[in-house]
């Protein structure tokens, strides 16, 4: 079955209806909304005139998602990126000293930024974010520091090692573990926010942040499970990697095997 309609499956629509309005309660009395709607009055009004057509909107977002999404069509109301289409690679060099001695090359942490695009890429794609995926991404890779990506060399290492597809799929959720605790949570939600309709990225931010807690408890082992069927986004990592290991002058280490799922 289709990952969206796994989705929706587990939220049916009265589940679904309920949770979010107890969201949207908690949305609008935030002190930063409630700022912000003193300034757009019209758009206050459109909520709480009919809060249950807004939270209408929000699930047919979704399940429009998902139909588009499986049969492969561009039109109807997928969720859209409004922001600008982001050179995280440029943004950051930007933050490199051209001063430290004996420090990693452009080249090095240019690929080491493409890998971390790639594997945010590949988690948001899982998180149902499909159409915004890559946009968010490399917005969010922008903000990687280029001494936070030296230090993902373990773990890159292990991507590349991995015997097995378990391994690697593995490997990789432990990464992205990585890159997502450089970026914090907070940041993941302020991108989304300020890059999306506010019932979309009301709607988004709650689905995400419960599943990356849920990833990460895990050691990332449930994300895992769902990039072992993710076999063209971990083929374009695994390239992607391969010439980050070699840009950098990495020696490639050995990987411990994973526990396999039970």
């Amino acid at each position: 079955m289709p990952q969206e309609d796994i989705l929706l499956k587990e939220f049916p629509k009265s589940a679904f209806q309920t949770q979010m309005m107890a969201e949207l309660t908690k949305f609008l009395q935030e002190p930063e909304q409630v700022a912000y709607f003193q300034q757009h009055p019209d758009q206050l009004a459109e909520i709480t005139s009919n809060p249950g057509a807004a939270i209408d909107d929000m699930y047919h977002v979704l399940h429009d998602e998902a139909i588009n999404n499986r049969v492969g069509r561009d039109e109807g109301t997928q969720i859209v990126w409004l922001g600008p289409d982001v050179d995280p690679v440029a943004r950051v060099l930007a933050t490199r000293s051209l001063t430290a001695a004996g420090g990693p090359s452009a080249d090095c942490i240019a690929a080491l930024v493409t890998c971390a695009v790639d594997v945010l890429t590949l988690a948001f794609q899982i998180l149902g974010a499909v159409t915004i995926a890559r946009n968010l991404a490399k917005t969010l890779a922008a903000g990687l520091k280029p001494a936070g990506l030296i230090g993902l060399e373990v773990s890159v290492n292990a991507v590349l090692q991995a015997a097995s597809k378990w391994d690697k799929a593995v490997a990789i959720a432990r990464l992205a573990g990585q890159i997502f605790k450089q970026l914090g949570l907070k940041q993941i939600l302020q991108a989304l926010k300020d890059n999306l309709r506010w019932y979309q990225w009301l709607l988004m931010g709650v689905i995400m942040a419960a599943q990356l807690v849920a990833w990460f408890a895990s050691d990332g082992i449930a994300l895992a499970a769902e990039i072992v069927i993710a076999v063209v986004l971990v083929g374009v990592l695994a390239a992607d990697i391969v010439a980050a290991v070699g840009k950098c002058g990495w020696a490639a280490s050995q990987a411990v095997p994973a526990p396999a799922p039970a």
